[in-house]
């Protein structure tokens, strides 16, 4: 059983083992497991953000339902939240550990429609929000384990457009918005790597995003793609990011196949 775990002492030896096994010919295998022990953050009413702490779950992985993950991390029941949006339509899905609603939630979405996945198809690329009032910071952590698929496709939804057939009149400014969970191997190092990888288009086409779980929004505000400010942001292993479109291009969603070592 994966169990919540009260120490980071061994944060530094996982990454460290996880990059290392990236660097050799293991890492190309699709079978490829990781374990790693993220660490979690609280809430900071004078940070706003602090304490959402977006979570890169493998794409392979035994966290099928919310409730898996609230299970298997080992999570207080009632005060944690797990968290989601859906970028096809910008919904969003709330629940607390310990309750039935986590039961019925797929972390793939494949408990919605299909017009509601992103492309039509399952999405196990989703990132999620873990947020808990009595985390405490430099203590409270998880292992999270899970392996790699080397075929899946990440798919980033156009933003509304009327051109697309859209009703863009209101539209929620979550649709979109995927909270992508960059694979713990990934090759990509900033921001402007993922964006290239992602095969965002030249020019200022799409935004990522990152929520600083310590210091909040304020201490990590979204970049554009192909810009100066893309190639500053680093990306954090374990941490998904939001990258969005900023225009509608091609109404058909981006597809691309994360690099990985």
């Amino acid at each position: 059983m994966i169990r919540f775990k009260p120490s980071r002492t061994t944060v530094a030896a996982v990454v460290a083992v996880v990059l290392i096994l990236a660097a050799g010919g293991a890492a190309v295998a699709s079978n490829m497991g990781f374990k790693m022990n993220k660490a979690f953050y609280p809430p900071n009413a004078a940070k706003p953000g602090a304490g959402d702490n977006w979570t890169s779950i493998p794409f392979n992985r035994p966290y099928s339902t919310f409730a898996d993950v609230c299970t298997q991390l080992a999570l207080p029941n009632v005060s944690t939240s797990i968290f989601q949006v859906n970028p096809e339509t910008g919904a969003t899905r709330l629940c607390s550990c310990g309750t039935a609603a986590c039961g019925t939630l797929k972390l793939d979405l494949t408990d919605r429609p299909v017009a509601e996945l992103p492309g039509g198809v399952a999405a196990p690329y989703l990132g999620i929000r873990i947020r808990n009032n009595t985390f405490v910071a430099g203590t409270s952590s998880a292992i999270i384990v899970g392996s790699h698929s080397p075929s899946l496709q990440l798919l980033l939804r156009r933003i509304p457009s009327a051109t697309c057939g859209d009703v863009t009149a209101g539209a929620s400014s979550n649709i979109g918005a995927t909270w992508f969970s960059v694979p713990y191997h990934t090759t990509a190092v900033t921001a402007q790597d993922l964006c290239v990888q992602s095969g965002v288009p030249a020019g200022p086409s799409a935004t990522v995003a990152r929520v600083d779980p310590i210091n909040g929004t304020a201490a990590s505000p979204a970049v554009t793609c192909n810009t100066s400010a893309a190639s500053t942001l680093n990306l954090v292993l374990g941490e998904a990011v939001r990258i969005r479109r900023t225009s509608a291009g091609v109404c058909t969603p981006l597809s691309s196949i994360p690099a990985h070592f």
